[in-house]
């Protein structure tokens, strides 16, 4: 399913604005906010970053090129892995979910399992992206899942 952008244009522009939001989502530790500062700052992925609280909200501009410009707007979501996508209300206006797994624990496949299956169940119409994360340290422990 691709993703359908909002056109935010104004009829003065030259410019044909549209906007997309997308949440990410995850069990606690999945890595979902060092994916985000990874991709949206253009920084290497870190190690440690804050544990984030309830919510982070980024809007990232990409310009596609000389006449188009599309604005992700982009909610990281931490909240209980039992709470994710319950609530309706939250995601009324995403077009895509992000749903993280951290790869070398088995309690985020099994998050994301319930995420996914929920997704497939209720937003039947928005795209669903599964991203795994931590390979790096199934690696250095050998482990060859």
């Amino acid at each position: 399913m691709p993703l359908v952008l909002q056109n935010i244009s104004t009829k003065r522009s030259a410019v044909r604005e549209y906007k997309a939001r997308i949440s990410i989502v995850g069990s606690s530790k999945a890595g979902k906010s060092s994916i985000l500062y990874h991709f949206l700052k253009d920084k290497k992925i870190l190690s440690k970053v804050a544990k984030t609280q309830h919510a982070d909200y980024f809007t990232e501009p990409v310009q596609v090129d000389r006449t188009t410009n599309v604005r992700f707007d982009i909610q990281d979501w931490n909240a209980p892995a039992e709470k994710h996508l319950q609530v309706r209300s939250q995601h009324k206006r995403t077009q895509a979910f992000i749903i993280v797994v951290d790869i070398s624990d088995d309690e985020s496949f099994e998050c994301a399992k319930k995420m996914l299956e929920r997704a497939q169940e209720v937003y039947k119409d928005k795209l669903v992206m599964l991203v795994g994360t931590k390979y790096d340290t199934l690696k250095s422990k050998g482990d060859k899942r």
